[in-house]
């Protein structure tokens, strides 16, 4: 008896000590990751006022010199526009059990659905408990009505927010699951 009471101690330690090694690997590679983002993304809009000076300057000098074009700059400026994402989700309304802003339905490219009301999940067979909010995303525990076991995290994730796994969906995403492959089949709204 005395014997089973170290082992499962002796492998709860090991446990405990080889999860807090994977996620400080894990929490390197995302620092790595986001400091190679960050570079990357000053590197582009250090090249966009580039570019849009260049534009400009020629848009000026047409100007003076009589001409009437002076579309390049404002077009420059515009397609920035075209690529920002914008979210209709509340998340504090939703971790607070107002689902009215996620209320519709849901779907992945696998065809599962996911449907919701004002109140929350439309479903027989499956429950959601609020988890709370992570940053800009709202987590949820979804799993089988009749069970305690079986369940998975649910992330309500607005357009323009990175993941847990670093991808940034540009329109608001469900994703169900606790791997990062999970978020290569994000649920969105369809109607």
């Amino acid at each position: 008896m005395k014997k089973s009471y170290k082992i499962a101690a002796l492998l709860m330690l090991s446990s405990t000590l080889l999860l807090t090694g994977c996620h400080k690997n894990s929490s390197q590679s995302k620092t790595h990751s986001s400091s190679a983002k960050t570079s990357q993304t000053s590197k582009t809009h250090s090249q966009k006022g580039s570019s849009q000076n260049q534009s400009s300057q020629s848009s000026d000098q047409n100007q003076t010199n009589g001409g009437t074009t002076t579309s390049s700059s404002s077009t420059n400026q515009g397609s920035d526009n075209n690529q920002a994402s914008t979210s209709s989700l509340d998340i504090t309304a939703i971790s607070n059990g107002d689902f009215s802003s996620i209320a519709g339905t849901w779907q992945n490219t696998n065809g599962e659905t996911l449907v919701f009301d004002n109140n929350g999940l439309v479903s027989d067979t499956q429950v959601i408990s609020s988890q709370g909010v992570s940053g800009e995303k709202a987590l949820f525990g979804i799993g089988p009505k009749d069970s305690e076991v079986g369940s998975a995290v649910l992330f309500v994730i607005p357009a323009g927010v990175p993941t847990v796994g670093g991808k940034t969906y540009q329109q608001d995403a469900l994703v169900v699951g606790q791997s990062e492959s999970a978020e290569s089949t994000p649920y969105y709204r369809v109607s």
